[in-house]
This record gives C-alpha cells, structure tokens and sequence, in this order.
C-alpha cells in the first residue's frame, strides 16, 4: 500500500491537469493520454497491493504450526510389577521409545491424537488410542499362546516352556493315518537322538531301540518304559490306537527322577483317557 501511494504521487507530481483554454490546443489528446494512463496504471497497481496483501495474510493463517505433545506413563505387567525395555511406538510412523528400568516413558508425538503401540517379549502386544498431551499408564498381559503345551517329565508334568532338558515329543496326529502296529515303529524316524533296528529278519520279532547310543558294554540298553505311571512296563502289550503321547527323556537331568533305571533314557507313554 505504501508504493502504491508513493506511485500515486509521482504522477500526480508529472502530469499537467487539462484546463478549459487547453481543449482545443494540438496537445489536448497528449494530456488525455497521459490520464488514461494515469488511471490504468493506478488500477494495476491497486489490483497487486491487494494480491501481495492477501497472498501475506494466506500464509499467515494457513501454514499452520504443528504443535508436539509429550505423553508419559508407566508400564506394569499383570502384576503391577513395572516393565523395562518395552517399546512404546506410534503407529503409522517411526517415533518411538522404550521405558527405563522403572517401566517409566516419556514420548514426544507430532499431534494430539494417535494411537500408541506397546510391544514386549513374552507379552501381547497392545495399542491405546490418546487425544493430547497426559498421562498413559498401560498393563501388559503375558502371550501365553504356545506356550501352554504339556509335556510329561518324570512322574508328573510340566509346562514346555518349564522344560530345560532333552525331551523329544510325539503326539498322536504325527502318526494317525499311519499303519502302525507296534509302538517301535512310532520312535522309528520321529524323535531326534533315539534308533530303532530290528534284532532279527523275522517278521514281529524284537527290535533293539536305543537312545543317544549305548551305554554299556556287557549290561542292557533299553530304556525305560513308563506307560500312565507304570514304571517298568512293557511297551509291546500297548496298543498304538490307545496312545495319546509319548514323550523321549534322553538326558540326565530329564532321567534324574528314575535313578539308575533311567540310564538308558526313558520312554513315558500317556495312553487316552
């Protein structure tokens, strides 16, 4: 606005005004000319003073600033007990950050609103929705999915996520469309560490099963069978079609339970109920 009045002016200062004796002297269309042109020339420059001023007054209100929030919680478990290194990361993008040794976080998200993503080893992964700046304070429960399996150890059971031993595992679905006649024949080529040769050419004669090899020269090496508790048992009056488990103990600290009897491994077979 300022240099259109200063143009204003200028020209104003340039130009003769026409008066009553000058119109009809040769250079009364000179002086017509010079105020078209003054009034287009003030026009033009009117129409850019409001361009410029509102084009300033868009940029002013439209680029908005994006204001960051900083959220803060604490990350329990089921418990109450808190949580260290879980990932706290907003969804959709890379900004993200993991609790301290107190389960406590502190997170700077572009927005007020957004969905925050808690994952961790051993638990679900949750996501909580917040709408500005505050407090977040999450619970975390286990995944317990795959972890629930129940494997046979010694006299009784255990979770397999409990089991630090060897055990090798055979469930019935393994062998089920299969034409099995003997329990030999379901060791044969399914639990790791555990042989099965045929002591004879006749057909039904003994088998030889050894696990992780043989352990004496001049003593036995078959392992030991317990079928649903029955220490000592033998596995050739089970019925393959009874079997639900069977479950392959093949290290001391598995075999610890039977004492020297469980030298050799041992074979626990859980028949169905």
């Amino acid at each position: 606005m300022v240099v259109y009045l200063a143009v204003i002016k200028q020209l104003k200062r340039n130009l003769k005004p026409i008066t009553s004796n000058e119109i009809n002297k040769p250079n009364v269309m000179i002086n017509l000319y010079r105020y078209l042109c003054f009034i287009m020339l003030s026009s033009a420059f009117l129409m850019l003073t409001i361009d410029v001023y509102a084009t300033s007054s868009f940029s002013k209100t439209g680029n908005l600033e994006v204001v960051a929030e900083t959220i803060t919680g604490t990350v329990r478990d089921a418990n109450g007990l808190s949580l260290p290194g879980v990932t706290v990361l907003l969804r959709g993008t890379t900004v993200g950050t993991v609790t301290d040794n107190n389960g406590n976080y502190t997170l700077e998200v572009p927005g007020s609103t957004g969905t925050l993503e808690f994952s961790f080893i051993g638990f679900a992964t949750k996501e909580v929705p917040f709408n500005g700046s505050g407090i977040v304070d999450v619970t975390l429960e286990e995944d317990i999915r795959g972890l629930e399996e129940v494997v046979v150890v010694g006299y009784g059971t255990q979770r397999k996520t409990d089991v630090t031993g060897a055990v090798s595992a055979i469930s019935t679905r393994e062998f089920a469309e299969q034409p099995i006649t003997r329990i030999d024949q379901v060791l044969q080529g399914r639990a790791a560490g555990v042989q099965v040769t045929q002591a004879g050419g006749a057909p039904g004669g003994d088998v030889r099963v050894r696990i992780r090899g043989a352990n004496s020269v001049l003593g036995n090496n078959d392992p030991l069978y317990v079928v649903d508790g029955f220490v000592g048992a033998d596995f050739n009056t089970v019925n393959p079609n009874d079997i639900e488990t069977i479950q392959v103990l093949k290290d001391a600290a598995s075999t610890s339970i039977y004492g020297s009897r469980g030298a050799n491994g041992v074979v626990i077979i859980t028949t169905k109920k």
